[in-house]
């Protein structure tokens, strides 16, 4: 059995089959998006400076989204269906069929609107925002307050990773 306010540094899909059933209030996981494309198209300065980052999410097959059989695990450990996933909007399909349409889930979509997306137009819309599904069964969403009953929040990316890309463009 795995202890609580403890960090395992193992498989996800491992770690969850140690969890007994039942056991999780809730869930928020941000798993590996499902990149259709991880070939860059065009030839611009910009898109040599991405490429390099496609190649290591593919590498390290963080481009293929989530192992379909973490979902029900995901769903045995919970106490009842209440969990947040981040996804790209490749992914919403699967999630809805999934938590909606074989579990009889309600649910929320939750959007980051990013403020300063990096210009990444090329023969398709800014990546100027990233999904959060909310998922709940026997249960029901409780913000607090105005603030938190909103389902669009403006944020800037992280100012790393600007930086990095900022880097990246110079260094080309």
């Amino acid at each position: 059995m795995m202890e609580t306010d403890k960090i395992y540094c193992l498989d996800c899909l491992e770690g969850l089959k140690q969890l007994p059933d039942k056991s999780i209030d809730l869930i928020m996981t941000d798993p590996p998006y499902l990149i259709k494309s991880t070939r860059a198209g065009g030839h611009s300065r910009l898109t040599r400076s991405i490429q390099p980052v496609n190649n290591i999410l593919k590498e390290n097959s963080l481009d293929t989204g989530m192992d379909p059989d973490v979902l029900p695990e995901l769903v045995r450990v919970m106490k009842r269906i209440n969990c947040y996933i981040w996804c790209n909007k490749a992914q919403i399909p699967d999630y809805l069929d999934y938590f909606v349409g074989e579990l009889g889930c309600s649910f929320d979509i939750l959007i980051w609107w990013k403020t300063n997306p990096p210009p990444t137009c090329n023969n398709k819309y800014l990546s100027d925002k990233e999904y959060c599904l909310y998922f709940r069964k026997g249960g029901y969403c409780q913000p607090t307050s105005y603030g938190t009953a909103k389902t669009v929040f403006h944020q800037p990316i992280n100012v790393l990773i600007s930086r990095h890309i900022r880097t990246l463009r110079l260094s080309l």
